[in-house]
Order: C-alpha cells, then structure tokens, then sequence
C-alpha cells in the first residue's frame, strides 16, 4: 500500500486544500520577484530616456525629473519585498513546521522556504551583495542624475555671471535653487533605499515569522475552546 505522505491519491481533502493553497502562495512569491525586476528594468529605461532628452535640451532641472520615476519605483519594490518576506514566512509556520531539515530522512512536509533560508544562512555575505544589488542600482540611477544637473548648471551660473551686470543674483540664486533640489532629492532617495533595504534584513523575515506564530498560537487556541453555541 502506498504511503499517505507520498500518495497524492490518499490525501484528504483538506489536505489536497492546503497542498493547492501552498502552491498558490509560492506561485506568487515567484511572481513578485519577476514583478520587481520589470519595475527596476522599466525605471531603468525611463530614467535613461528622460536623461537624454534633458541632456539635450541641456536642462539641469530636467534631470531631476527621472526621481518622479526612480523614488515610487524604490517604494514599490519595498513594498513588494516585505510581502513576500511575510508570504515566506507564512509558508514556514503553517506549511512547513517543523521540516527536519537536519533529518537524513526524506522530507514528508513541503519545505521550499525553510531550504531557501538555511541556504541564506550559509551564503550569508552572497545573499546580503545579490539582494544589495537592486536598491543600490535606483541609488546609482539617482546618482547620474544629480551629477547631470549639477554639471549643466554650473557651466551656465559661470556664463550668466560674467555676462549679468554687477550686482545681479540670477545666477547665484539658479545655482542655489538647483543645489537645493538636489539635496531635497538625495535625501528623499536615500530614505528611500533605505527602506528598501529594510524590507529584505533577515530581522524582518524573523519578525514576520514571530506575527504568524503568534496568529497561529490564537487560531489554536480559539480552535480548542469548546463551541458555546453548542450548549
């Protein structure tokens, strides 16, 4: 006879629920990390368009334009990656505990997340540089474009002010507006990459996974309290 754990066809249906239910979750973990590589690609490709255009237009105040783009883009991407730490971390606690992931046996229990994270824990460093990666390419998205807007402006301060009669601030008072965009814009840009970076610590996959036990501890206990409508 085959075994339960093994046989699909021996499996109750509220197991065959939970087995189709787990497949659904990792099928959209999945699909939120392809989902947050179109957002960096697409960013990457607006932002490489706008910067031409300003650059010929010779604009400083066009190349800041791309951070419309790059700052909700860094957002999003956030976004998306505390929901799957939190999806991942639902998949372990009521799907995958506990997986003897230490056992010579074969798995009896789905353990794909809990894998993925002893994975992380070995390759540490690796994960920590591969993950750097995405925050750290909208930082140096916004990098070109302070540095384009900083080196077309100061060319044209210089020129108005040897050609402005004495005593004009237009071009003081240009430069000045143009700094102070720039540093508004790092400093929104930089909260931003920030938070993204948060979003992926393994602090935060930790603290996702002490919510969901937390949950399940009380959708436990209200499941062993006696029916009062019963009585």
């Amino acid at each position: 006879m085959a075994d339960k754990d093994t046989d699909p066809g021996s499996l109750s249906i509220e197991e065959l629920l939970k087995l189709e239910e787990y497949k659904a979750l990792r099928t959209e973990l999945l699909e939120n990390r392809r989902f947050q590589y179109q957002i960096l690609f697409g960013a990457s490709a607006a932002t490489a368009a706008l910067l031409t255009f300003a650059v010929g237009q010779r604009s400083s105040m066009m190349c800041l334009v791309p951070l419309l783009v790059i700052v909700p883009s860094v957002r999003m991407i956030a976004g998306i990656w505390n929901g799957t730490a939190s999806g991942a971390a639902y998949l372990r606690v009521f799907f995958e505990e506990p997986a003897a992931l230490t056992s010579r046996e074969p798995l009896r229990r789905p353990s794909w997340e809990s894998a993925l994270l002893l994975r992380r824990s070995h390759f540490l460093e690796f994960e920590r540089i591969s993950t750097a990666a995405v925050p750290f390419t909208f930082l140096l998205l916004g990098a070109i474009c302070f540095v384009l807007s900083l080196l077309l402006m100061l060319p044209d301060a210089l020129l108005e002010a040897t050609t402005q009669p004495a005593g004009s601030n237009l071009s003081t008072s240009r430069l000045l507006a143009t700094i102070g965009l720039n540093l508004i814009g790092i400093i929104v840009l930089a909260r931003s990459v920030r938070r993204c970076w948060q979003s992926w610590n393994y602090e935060r996959h930790d603290e996702h996974a002490r919510r969901w036990k937390s949950v399940r501890d009380m959708l436990s206990i209200h499941a062993s309290r006696p029916d009062e409508s019963a009585r």
